[in-house]
């Protein structure tokens, strides 16, 4: 078992499908010396063992769930987000969406209570979406994170910091893989992210961080959005 000595020593893993945002966060850690694993996709079907994609220098996720774990990260990537807020989709399916909310709650409780994560990061890619998707999509994952750190919170890990991204340009994939490497080191989102919204857009794009912390570890921090009930 890995032992883990101080913060951002323990590993991350990443849930979501390679190549892509994935890749590309997982790159980051690596160019810092960050050990990265792969978990499944959230909001799909589990693989047999390895789900395709997996890349030299990082370990896959068979094998890794008794490994302590510092991170989480659960990228709910562009064929996801566009599954459920798309075009073909202009009043997403209560059902898909509730299925697709308790997979991604079960995976970050899990990395919470059986692995010892300390953070929980839920990346959302809207770049195929139109503004009012985007709208309804920023709504149903800002809840999503709420209810994560809310159940972490009633069930005794109350120390759990919960924090949000979006990425709507390909230029912010590289902003917001930085600002996740930067999350887990210091073990908080840096001061410039909007309250009370999804920060990565143009808008933000020179801001030193792209993540927004939605916890209740995180309230009263700069950068920080009230947390609410579930």
């Amino acid at each position: 078992m890995l032992a883990v000595q101080e913060s951002g020593d323990a590993p991350v893993t990443i849930y979501g499908r390679l190549p892509g945002v994935a890749e590309a966060i997982a790159a980051a850690y690596r160019s810092h010396g960050i050990v990265v694993r792969h978990g499944r996709p959230p909001c799909g079907r589990p693989t047999a063992s390895r789900w395709p994609g997996t890349v030299a220098g990082s370990a896959a996720a068979t094998g890794s769930d008794d490994e302590p774990l510092e991170s989480a990260i659960l990228i709910l990537d562009a064929d996801a987000v566009e599954s459920l807020f798309g075009e073909g989709h202009p009043r997403p399916s209560r059902r898909r969406l509730r299925a697709c909310e308790s997979d991604c709650c079960q995976l970050g409780l899990a990395a919470v209570a059986t692995r010892g994560a300390r953070r929980v990061l839920v990346v959302c890619d809207v770049r195929r979406l139109s503004f009012g998707q985007r709208m309804r999509a920023r709504r149903w994952v800002r809840n999503l994170a709420h209810r994560i750190d809310y159940e972490s919170s009633i069930n005794g890990f109350d120390e759990l910091a919960t924090a949000l991204a979006e990425i709507g340009t390909d230029e912010e994939v590289g902003f917001v893989a930085a600002a996740a490497v930067d999350w887990h080191r210091r073990g908080q989102v840096g001061s410039a992210a909007l309250p009370g919204r999804l920060p990565i857009s143009g808008a933000d794009r020179h801001a030193p961080t792209a993540l927004c912390d939605v916890s209740r570890a995180g309230a009263g921090r700069p950068g920080s959005v009230p947390s609410r009930p579930w």
